[in-house]
């Protein structure tokens, strides 16, 4: 016999239970590190089943290309890669693929951007290699080893744009933040994976291919997985697109500037609530991730998130630089720092934790910095005209 309401209550739980072993796949999926993610797409393009929907011959069957996000490109400036990269030999054999690299690069020079992009980075049409080499005027050998450098750097990106913030925490420098010309930024890739987009899959298209008995029922299974997965590789690339669009439109004043003054207090749960994902999955994709900025720097990305704190040090220190070199009666304590924050700012604080910011500001009390304007005003009273 059903005791009463058990029954009603154990549907909800194992909904529940499925949510969440759903979020955790999708968690730990979004916290691959960037390698693991690009051998993963290799491995799904890979597949016969993908590249007779990417790449058929009956181009009324295509239903899978790629679709660029704007303001994206390839970090394409390769004569870059030189000799001093940092090679790590635990990773691959690097010393041999780099034998060649010289000769690769010189290659991709000669034939220029716009040809390399079509041909080799965004060859949608999967034009045959034969074509691509009289286009081109390459050897059939060449091609192979173009395409070959690209897959691998692919997989290898942070073997060749290694991040250079320290070397106890191995960090993904995953692109770079660059002006366009007209005031705003492009976001440059350093991988070509990220820099091809995401996946736009026609479903309508591939519910027909379906009833025309194009698939056979054998195969049902195996499509809808596939396109599971891309699905996922979708998320994946579109969450870290929007977080770094994101940071363009909050920080464009610090980008601009190089100014730290003009960093905007941005939490990751703000910006979780703007593109519907867990703050949780933001927290994942920008660990261990940094961006170039557009005079050359290298940040993590969670450096662009000020936090509430972060924010009131720096008021802190914009008051105390607002105090006048000489004039002793302009030495704020830090219960005049309070009220100003409070009267200015609309920011309420207590006195001691003005005293812990400014200290770890490594900003002297009022007294020390008061002495300090008497040393000044002292030593140029006593100065003498030659």
């Amino acid at each position: 016999m059903e005791i009463a309401g058990i029954g009603q209550e154990q549907t909800p739980q194992i909904e529940q239970r499925q949510k969440l072993v759903a979020v955790m796949k999708l968690a730990n999926f979004m916290n691959l590190p960037e390698e693991e993610f690009a051998k993963f797409i290799r491995e799904i393009e890979n597949d016969p089943l993908f590249i007779r929907l990417t790449y058929p011959e009956d181009k009324t069957k295509k239903v899978i290309t790629y679709r660029r996000f704007p303001h994206t490109d390839l970090a394409t400036n390769f004569s870059e890669l030189k000799e001093n990269i940092a090679v790590d030999k635990t990773q691959f054999d690097a010393v041999s693929f780099l034998e060649n690299k010289e000769e690769i690069i010189s290659i991709i020079k000669k034939i220029g951007e716009e040809k390399f992009k079509k041909y080799f980075l965004y060859n949608q049409d999967k034009i045959p290699s034969k074509l691509i080499a009289d286009e081109c005027k390459l050897s059939l050998s060449e091609v192979k080893r173009i395409n070959d450098f690209v897959n691998e750097l692919s997989i290898r990106t942070e073997f060749f744009y290694p991040s250079t913030i320290t070397p106890q925490i191995r960090y993904s420098k995953i692109a770079s933040l660059e002006k366009d010309g007209s005031g705003g930024f492009f976001i440059k890739y350093y991988s070509p994976n990220l820099a091809r987009g995401e996946y736009s899959i026609n479903y309508e298209k591939i519910a027909e291919l379906k009833k025309d008995g194009t698939f056979p029922k054998s195969e049902i299974k195996a499509l809808d997985k596939l396109l599971k997965k891309l699905e996922l590789i979708n998320l994946r690339k579109a969450t870290i697109y929007q977080i770094i669009y994101h940071i363009l439109q909050t920080q464009t004043n610090y980008l601009r500037s190089a100014d730290w003054k003009k960093i905007k207090f941005f939490t990751q749960r703000e910006l979780a609530l703007k593109i519907n994902v867990h703050p949780s999955v933001i927290n994942r994709m920008i660990g261990f991730k940094s961006l170039g900025t557009p005079w050359g720097e290298e940040k993590p990305i969670k450096f662009f998130f000020g936090n509430r704190k972060s924010e009131i040090q720096g008021l802190i220190r914009e008051i105390i630089e607002e105090e006048p070199r000489t004039n002793l009666l302009r030495t704020y304590s830090d219960e005049q720092i309070r009220n100003k924050l409070k009267n200015e700012h609309e920011i309420t604080i207590a006195r001691r934790t003005v005293r812990e910011y400014r200290n770890e500001l490594e900003i002297p009390s009022r007294r020390l910095r008061a002495l300090a304007k008497v040393v000044i005003a002292r030593s140029g009273a006593t100065k003498q005209p030659q």
